[in-house]
């Protein structure tokens, strides 16, 4: 309802990337923890965003709630935090995946986890779906894809070379590639030393 207080200016055009880093924040724990080695950002010609990482996939525990931890992430504020110590937080959670989501028009949820493939898809932050298995894979890790809200938003972008200058000095244990199609360049940033 009000996304200044916890984003700014709403107008910012550096808000788009900083959303996208956000998207990143479960790779970045991950990583710290020796459990995640790459990332990919690919952001697409029609202006939506996927961010992919090899980490053991957001929990899928069932939580008190009877939501999935996975789900608490996206759906409720300052979940994603939680349960971490305060340095690691502030390193790498500032406002979330609920702030993400309820500021994406849609948004895709895929985990890869223990020989499965679970989905849930999002509209303006409320779920469309419940977060299931879909089938087998012998693939690993987290898939978000995001459209962002411009009409709540207006004129946020996402800027490609602004994420690799950012992953160049942010970014411990991570490698992290940046495609962008609509410029057809892309880049790999190896993960810095903790």
């Amino acid at each position: 309802m009000r996304p200044a207080m916890y984003v700014g200016p709403v107008t910012a055009s550096e808000l788009g990337n900083r959303l996208l880093k956000e998207a990143l924040c479960c790779a970045r724990d991950e990583a710290l923890q020796g459990r995640c080695t790459q990332a990919t950002v690919t952001l697409r010609a029609d202006g939506s965003a996927m961010v992919r990482d090899d980490g053991p996939g957001l929990p899928l525990q069932v939580t008190p709630s009877g939501l999935r931890v996975a789900e608490t992430y996206l759906t409720k504020l300052y979940a994603c935090a939680s349960g971490k110590t305060p340095a690691v937080a502030r390193t790498t959670c500032t406002v979330g995946l609920a702030v993400l989501n309820a500021l994406s028009l849609t948004l895709r949820l895929r985990v890869f986890q223990d020989g499965l493939e679970w989905r849930q898809s999002y509209t303006r932050g409320v779920p469309t779906e419940p977060l299931a298995p879909v089938g087998p894979t012998a693939e690993r890790g987290t898939e978000l894809s995001f459209v962002l809200d411009r009409g709540v938003l207006p004129g946020t972008e996402f800027v490609a070379a602004e994420l690799v200058s950012w992953a160049e000095t942010s970014l411990v244990g991570l490698a992290l590639t940046v495609q962008d199609e609509a410029s057809g360049r892309n880049a790999t940033v190896s993960p810095k030393a903790g």
